[in-house]
């Protein structure tokens, strides 16, 4: 079973489809086994690319250009690119990020191919013997593999590309302004150390990128002014918090990150039940 693609399913449809098309395989008794196999797979693979590359984004991507004589014809291979990179140009992808995605699309599109030439039944395709079956479904997984592979590589690239801008970014915003969340629980806080230990990338579209990351801010909290503290009248402490933010850049420059308004959250509901009446 291709693991990889598994984590492409969403709901339960797919997760059902998935399974019947591996059930068809695995019925030994049946001559048509690997004919309603490939029928099954092909069918998810379809509503794998409806779903995850929708008409109207792929046809406004800067790079889509029709290829299929028909009118805002989107062809498999168009599909299977946008899921890997969304709008990003082909170029960026190769040159700055070092991904080779020609061949990995060719060799989708023809196990896409091996699939529906098997759901015809002819003589030639029916009873197929179980060698030939194998050799059929490890092709067609390693096919479907390169291109999970190919996403998550997509994905992984593009996230260490902007990970130090997203420590400078978010260390900026706690210098510059006041995290709310924090300020209610003292009257002065400052922003000791901040250290981003994760970021994801939420979605890839047409226009841009989303990222997600999360961190663990160090905060001074501080009751009372320097010169209560000082006398032992106020209190300092330091206190850790974990935090979320989104952040996004345009599929033109994915490497420049703006901060999306309203998403920078800091965890205090460890303060939740502690009485600050000091």
């Amino acid at each position: 079973m291709t693991a990889q693609l598994c984590k492409l399913l969403k709901g339960d449809f797919e997760e059902r489809l998935y399974e019947a098309a591996y059930k068809n395989l695995r019925d030994f008794s049946n001559p048509l086994r690997f004919n309603n196999f490939s029928y099954a797979l092909r069918e998810l693979i379809r509503h794998l690319n409806m779903r995850l590359a929708p008409d109207q984004n792929v046809l406004k991507s800067s790079w889509y250009a029709n290829v299929t004589g028909k009118k805002c014809g989107i062809s498999r291979g168009q599909r299977a690119y946008y899921i890997v990179q969304g709008g990003i140009s082909d170029e960026y992808i190769q040159n700055v990020l070092g991904i080779q995605t020609i061949s990995m699309h060719r060799r989708l599109i023809k196990a896409i191919d091996e699939l529906s030439k098997f759901t015809h039944i002819q003589p030639e395709t029916f009873s197929i013997d179980c060698d030939r079956v194998n050799d059929l479904v490890l092709e067609i997984e390693g096919a479907i593999n390169g291109w999970c592979t190919a996403i998550a590589e997509c994905r992984y690239e593009l996230i260490e590309s902007v990970i130090e801008k997203v420590d400078m970014i978010l260390i900026n915003q706690t210098i510059s302004e006041t995290i709310e969340s924090i300020d209610r629980l003292a009257p002065h806080h400052s922003i000791d150390e901040l250290y981003v230990d994760g970021v994801e990338i939420v979605s890839i579209d047409h226009e841009r990128l989303i990222f997600q990351a999360t961190g663990i801010i160090t905060a001074e909290l501080q009751w009372g002014s320097n010169s209560n503290v000082r006398k032992g009248d106020g209190i300092l402490m330091f206190d850790e918090f974990s935090f979320k933010c989104q952040l996004f850049s345009d599929v033109a420059s994915p490497v420049s990150l703006t901060l999306m308004d309203d998403t920078f959250v800091v965890d205090t509901s460890a303060w939740n039940d502690y009485d600050d009446s000091f």
